[in-house]
């Protein structure tokens, strides 16, 4: 179960390390990461509230659209440039 927990904070890491290189202003890129920081802040919290195992659940979620938003990502380019 420990591995659940860590999954989250490797995963982040990766994305804006990927997201840093690819991405052409850092300062924007560190905002992000700010917002990230906040909006994991703002989860610590709420798991007091909602518990563990239910913060697992909303964290799939999030994750899971984010993931959609960035498959989603191509297509409106593309459908702006035709």
């Amino acid at each position: 179960m420990c591995i659940a927990y860590c999954i989250p904070i490797c995963l982040a890491g990766v994305i804006f390390t990927e997201t840093f290189r690819r991405f052409g202003g850092s300062s924007s890129a560190f905002g992000a990461n700010m917002l990230g920081a906040v909006a994991g802040g703002l989860a610590q919290n709420l798991s007091f509230i909602v518990g563990l195992k239910a913060l697992l659940l909303i964290a799939a979620v999030v994750y899971g659209a984010a993931a959609l938003l960035h498959l989603a990502k191509p297509l409106r380019g593309s459908a702006l440039q035709s």
